[in-house]
């Protein structure tokens, strides 16, 4: 009877939401414009935004397709708007003083992420709507979240059925996961931000914002990049069309694969808003199951796993990488994996050699995802076999370790390949280069800091267990939780001026290179808060929890996050949107240095405009560029004429003539593509793209396919235990 009518209850909740959705959807080919946002430091006033001559509106973007602009207003004189699609595409709507309305159709056959309007006249005018018409849906995320509501309610209707079977036990790991992923993604699906609350609209579920964060907009191009990527023809991605001014960079050296899930909704129209913030609730929710997971081959006590996967979820850094820092596709993704790493090497340890798997498939992730954390985690693996060689000499123990090593290359061969050939092309990577002095920790600034102070509070309780449990644990464990320990210390001091920073900087290249490539020492806590929290799991894995225990442990657990969790999600909640709804806002208005050419400054004023160097001595008659695909058609008498593309010189570029014959492609002074045009009076027609070598897709498909079946006999082997485990009951 309670089952039925929580199915009641449900179904008409989840139906509640599903009218809604349809309803949006419907209504999705209009878009009208905030008039509160639309210029920034500009509000409306009784629903009009007075627009003065020189402003401009905020970026927005759209998908391909046709599209009409439509404005309604009142002019005391005329006014013209020039919108501005991307550097080949634009328009001009006059706004003639005695007029109410004006429109302008435009069609788009590559997206958008950097339009605007720019409004130019005399006097004032006061703008009473901006919309835009499609003639289909400008966006398609309710249709997704339609999709995401019937798999949720799916699982519903599963687990409410299932739920009277379980035991205690197993339902209070369902109910408190399910408790987990909700806390930690409030963010991501419910905006009370304070600019949403002076507004009275105090609480926005349906299309919350997505706010500013260090590393957001950087992100969200790195989302886009992967996107005009695909629709150019790319696989894997290599080159970014959208960046610096469409002239395009290399971007395959930030590991992308975990951007393809987004980037494919993109590619059927989900908006970038929704798309990265679904990205970040993925990014949460992998976390909390692959730490659970991970506690699991540790630990068979599920009060105890919880507890840990509790720990881990709310970790105040982590929670600083999704939210403050913005860095969903880098810091945060390699929290997934580092569990799995060290549940990984415990197997090992034990002598199971599936273990391996776990290892690899960690390994494999935290490369796709972030390479300093790779080369931090590399160095956690050398640490341990340090510790443990003479195990590591016996003959299942070395079998296992290259079974391992072996696995790892064989998933990342594609991305191994690619990287290291344009490494060691050469690239210029002095932006990235930061000086460590602005980001070493005094001891005082350690113990304040709410990240560190938790890591050390974290290594206080470690070390007090790995000491009282020293005739308790087997000599493998307390080993193992030595050394996660003793390497989480010595990170949290690399983070702090308590090491010789000024000194090892002046005296060793490699130690002033490696950390001014890492840019922030609290990247170290990656690694360390996870070394720090799987070596408490170890050492408790064989205590048995009274009641008394457990509540003391969660009443501390919620004294040490806490704070790391009010801080981290007021200080998200309280900063400005970046994206204010599915279309407008700013997150192209700055742009990436971080791979370019070789001999290429940052200096040098990107823009999307071909040149020749003789505009007198060539008659033009079509140019296009499409993502970094360009054609030209021209005609010249001149020799030594060369024309001048907007998109940056690196390796893979190809042209050719109408003929289908190769002509010859150079840098020139801006860094940019050049060729010498044909001085026999003849018309001709140049064909510039950039092409993925046919062995690096080949590599890169491979690779990816034998991840998944590695991934697949994980899932197999864990449906095995659980079926062995359900058997033995």
């Amino acid at each position: 009877m309670r089952r039925n009518i929580i199915l009641c209850i449900g179904t008409i909740m989840f139906i509640i939401v599903g009218i809604q959705l349809i309803k949006d959807a419907i209504n999705s080919r209009r878009y009208d414009f905030p008039l509160d946002h639309l210029i920034e430091n500009k509000a409306s006033h009784d629903n009009e935004l007075i627009i003065k001559n020189g402003d401009s509106s905020r970026r927005f973007s759209l998908r391909e397709g046709q599209y009409e602009l439509q404005i309604e207003y009142e002019s005391d004189s005329d006014y013209t708007i020039f919108l501005s699609l991307d550097n080949d595409k634009s328009g001009t709507i006059y706004l003639p003083a005695d007029g109410e309305s004006a429109s302008f159709g435009f069609v788009l056959d590559f997206p958008t992420d950097r339009a605007y309007m720019t409004f130019e006249g005399g006097g004032t005018v006061r703008v009473k709507a901006a919309r835009i018409i499609s003639e289909r849906a400008i966006f398609t995320d309710d249709f997704f979240k339609l999709g995401i509501l019937v798999f949720l309610y799916l699982l519903f209707i599963y687990y409410t059925y299932k739920y009277k079977a379980y035991n205690a036990t197993e339902k209070f790991v369902l109910v408190a996961i399910i408790c987990l992923i909700i806390g930690v993604n409030i963010p991501f699906y419910l905006d009370i931000g304070i600019d949403y609350i002076q507004s009275r609209n105090a609480i926005n579920i349906m299309n919350p914002a997505t706010r500013f964060g260090i590393d957001t907009r950087a992100h969200l191009l790195r989302l886009e990049g992967v996107l005009f990527g695909l629709k150019d023809g790319q696989l894997p991605v290599i080159i970014s069309p959208n960046y610096l001014k469409e002239n395009g960079e290399l971007s395959f050296l930030y590991p992308d694969l975990f951007l393809y899930p987004s980037a494919i909704l993109r590619f059927f129209g989900a908006s970038i808003s929704f798309s990265y913030r679904l990205m970040g609730v993925g990014v949460n929710i992998f976390t909390c199951l692959a730490m659970f997971y991970s506690c699991r081959q540790i630990s068979d006590n599920d009060f105890l796993n919880v507890f840990i996967t509790c720990l881990y979820l709310f970790e105040p850094h982590r929670l600083m990488s999704v939210l403050d820092q913005g860095a969903i596709a880098g810091m945060a993704l390699p929290y997934i994996f580092v569990p799995l790493c060290i549940a990984g090497i415990y197997q090992i340890l034990k002598g199971n050699d599936f273990g391996g798997l776990y290892t690899a498939v960690g390994i494999f992730g935290i490369m796709q995802s972030h390479i300093l954390s790779l080369i931090l985690i590399m160095l956690l693996f050398l640490f341990i076999l340090v510790v443990f060689i003479k195990d590591a000499i016996r003959k299942d123990m070395r079998n296992a370790i290259l079974k391992t090593i072996a696995i790892s290359i064989a998933m990342n061969m594609g991305f191994i390949v690619i990287f290291m050939y344009y490494w060691y092309k050469g690239v210029n990577t002095s932006d990235l280069l930061w000086s460590y002095e602005d980001y070493v920790m005094s001891p005082f600034e350690l113990i304040i800091n709410c990240q560190s102070r938790f890591l050390i509070i974290m290594l206080i309780v470690a070390s007090a267990l790995l000491y009282l449990n020293r005739k308790k644990n087997t000599v493998q464990d307390h080993r193992l939780a030595g050394a996660l320990i003793a390497y989480s210390g010595i990170l949290l001091l690399l983070s702090s001026k308590v090491v010789p920073w000024e000194f090892l900087f002046r005296h060793f290249h490699f130690v002033r290179m490696f950390f001014s490539y890492l840019q922030d020492p609290n990247r170290f806590y990656t690694i360390a808060a996870g070394s720090l929290i799987m070596s408490i799991l170890i050492l408790c894995r064989d205590i048995e929890l009274s009641n008394g225990i457990i509540r003391v442990c969660c009443i501390s657990a919620c004294l040490i996050i806490m704070p790391g969790i009010v801080t981290e999600y007021s200080e998200y909640l309280s900063a400005q949107p970046l994206l204010f709804d599915e279309v407008l806002g700013d997150m192209n208005s700055k742009d990436q240095h971080d791979y370019l050419p070789k001999g290429v400054s940052r200096g040098i004023q990107f823009n999307g405009v071909a040149s020749l160097s003789d505009w007198d001595g060539v008659e033009s008659y079509y140019y296009k560029k499409k993502g970094t695909h360009i054609v030209y058609t021209y005609s010249t008498d001149q020799d030594n004429v060369y024309a001048e593309f907007p998109l940056l010189m690196y390796a893979g570029y190809v042209g050719s003539d109408e003929n289908g014959r190769n002509i010859e492609l150079f840098m020139g002074d801006q860094g940019r593509v050049c060729t010498y045009l044909c001085g026999d009076g003849e018309k001709h027609t140049i064909y510039v793209q950039y092409r993925v070598e046919m062995i690096f897709t080949i590599l890169w498909i491979i690779s990816l396919l034998f991840a998944v079946f590695i991934l697949f006999r994980m899932i197999r082997k864990l449906r095995e235990k659980r079926l062995i485990i359900y058997d033995n009951e």
